[in-house]
């Protein structure tokens, strides 16, 4: 929402942010669609950004991608970070859902701390 200057909403991010992450997590376990989920992700979001808040598709398209290059961009500096910090074999994290969730968290607080930098940017 930030990237499309649109005021940020936790509320709603949380809302959309749910229904999202369930749909997409559905789409990537059918198997032989892996990458599948990012472009939908991305096609939903556009198009709910289009809609619900009149943003140019353009505009909303470029949000949207932009998005998913800083999420992969920090899920890969977070997963680096972790990994050397607690010596554990990446492939033990991949094969584990609880330890691979848990290796989220450190990403969603830095998410959350990007989301509030740039609506604070654009704020001012």
């Amino acid at each position: 929402m930030v990237l499309t200057r649109q005021p940020l909403s936790w509320k709603k991010a949380l809302a959309y942010g749910t229904v999202f992450a369930i749909i997409l997590f559905a789409i990537r376990e059918i198997p032989g669609s892996v990458g599948y989920h990012t472009l939908v992700g991305i096609v939903i979001f556009s198009l709910v950004f289009w809609k619900q808040w009149g943003i140019s598709l353009p505009k909303s398209v470029i949000a949207c991608v932009l998005s998913v290059v800083v999420m992969g961009l920090v899920e890969y500096f977070c997963t680096f970070v972790l990994i050397s910090i607690i010596h554990i074999n990446p492939e033990e994290v991949q094969a584990s859902p609880l330890k691979w969730c848990l290796m989220g968290i450190p990403q969603a607080f830095v998410m959350i701390l990007l989301a509030e930098l740039a609506d604070w940017g654009i704020k001012k």
